[in-house]
């Protein structure tokens, strides 16, 4: 293992922490994240399973002071797979961006379309990232969610990631 990597089980994370900054207690700042969801067999054809599945930190975690502004996330990536395309078209799902205070429906758009569950099975697709940054940006609180439009006919298995990396705090 290389100077300043770690391990934590078998993965190799060193390319998932940053430089950071030396504070109490040595911490290294994290730089990216990925946040996952997974919604199993026949569950992926039912709409009400599609819901919040990352929420912001309120708090920096470089820091131990609870006043201090936590870090802004920017999603960069999307990826999708499924067990079992959709047979009822067209439907798609979004990622979108979930404020504080705000339904899940009236959330802000992540990509720039939909990402169509009538696609082959057991495929990765990858989103295409919505090009107003604001639309990417997680302050804290913000949250990720799943929203379906269409029938969810015969879908299942339904495996998301979404990577994000710090740009503030």
């Amino acid at each position: 293992m290389a100077r300043g990597e770690t391990r934590f089980g078998g993965e190799r994370t060193s390319q998932v922490l940053g430089p950071g900054r030396a504070v109490r207690g040595g911490s290294i700042g994290i730089t990216r994240q990925i946040a996952q969801t997974f919604i199993p067999d026949g569950s992926a054809a039912v709409a009400t399973n599609y819901g919040i599945f990352f929420t912001a930190p309120a708090i920096n975690i470089n820091r131990l002071n609870g006043a201090t502004p936590g870090p802004v996330w920017q999603v960069a990536s999307v990826r999708a797979r499924w067990e079992a395309a959709c047979t009822a078209g067209p439907t798609t799902f979004m990622v979108v961006k979930v404020p504080s205070g705000t339904a899940k429906a009236a959330g802000i758009a992540c990509l720039a379309a939909g990402i169509d569950v009538t696609a082959a099975a057991d495929t990765i697709v990858n989103g295409v990232i919505n090009t107003t940054t604001a639309n990417l940006q997680l302050n804290d609180g913000d949250s990720l969610a799943l929203v379906p439009t269409g029938t969810l006919t015969s879908l299942t298995g339904l495996a998301v990631m979404v990577e994000m990396f710090r740009i503030k705090g």
